[in-house]
């Protein structure tokens, strides 16, 4: 015999998701929830967007992923605690699919971004990504797309700061354009 005792005011109450896609050449952040249907996206974020903040290399790394969405540039440890009188902050879960969730994955970065811009996820500070000391073969290796332009790694910080300021004053993407078309008779 089922069950059937369960609450019944809750049967069209989705349950948004975080939904973090990393790719060889473009991270993807996007809110989502779960119909019959099929997903319904919410908001969604690309990392190749940063390209209008002029950041033209390393759209892969941790802090294109931490850039993704709209952030909060104090690095502050941020708990998303709801506040009487006001509304609640919007709660959603992390979902990463197949990746692979070590220690210092990008997944993580991207979640601290969207931690910090204000939405309520269940975490753990622990995942974060940290700063380790690399050696110079790895360094060089890493940085050499950057040294090749001309950008010094040490004015990285700078760089992302004036990328975070741009992105809180207009976090809206583009609307895209729309190339003129002629339409041919066949």
């Amino acid at each position: 015999m089922f069950n059937f005792l369960g609450n019944k005011n809750k049967y069209n109450t989705p349950k948004y998701r975080l939904i973090v896609g990393i790719t060889n050449k473009d991270i993807i952040c996007q809110i989502a929830y779960a119909r019959i249907e099929g997903n319904y996206i919410v908001s969604l974020a690309y990392a190749h967007e940063l390209l209008r903040y002029d950041v033209k290399l390393g759209l892969t790394n941790y802090t294109a992923a931490y850039c993704t969405g709209t952030t909060d540039v104090t690095g502050d440890e941020f708990e998303n605690e709801p506040v009487d009188g006001e509304k609640h902050p919007f709660r959603c879960y992390l979902g990463v699919a197949l990746t692979r969730r070590t220690t210092d994955a990008k997944v993580f970065s991207a979640l601290k971004d969207a931690v910090d811009g204000g939405l309520d996820i269940p975490h753990s500070t622990r995942h974060f990504p940290a700063l380790k000391e690399e050696n110079s073969d790895l360094y060089a290796k890493q940085f050499s797309c950057f040294v090749k332009a001309g950008i010094e790694p040490s004015s990285f910080e700078a760089l992302y700061k004036a990328v975070h300021t741009v992105i809180r004053a207009d976090p809206s993407s583009p609307s895209p354009k729309k190339a003129d078309t002629v339409k041919s008779k066949w």
